[in-house]
């Protein structure tokens, strides 16, 4: 399961920093549902909506919902894979 996360969460960084549309969203999606973490939920979610023309506060807040994801990871052994 390590290497399944190590693998979903650089797909969803990939798709973050490329600007590119070519993740399978619901395939990401079924595999995540299996491992019962709300953080990867919620890290997904804010994946697919980073392709808005947001104002700066929405920036922020995106900013800081992903750095306190990225917190939740760095404990798991999968992080440093």
């Amino acid at each position: 399961m390590e290497i399944d996360q190590a693998v979903t969460f650089k797909e969803i960084i990939f798709a973050l920093f490329s600007n590119t549309d070519l993740v399978e969203w619901s395939l990401i999606k079924a595999r995540v549902t299996q491992w019962k973490d709300p953080a990867w939920t919620e890290f997904i979610e804010l994946a697919m909506q980073n392709r808005k023309n947001w104002d700066p506060e929405q920036k922020k807040a995106f900013l800081n919902s992903f750095r306190r994801i990225i917190g939740l990871f760095e404990t798991q052994q999968w992080f440093t894979i």
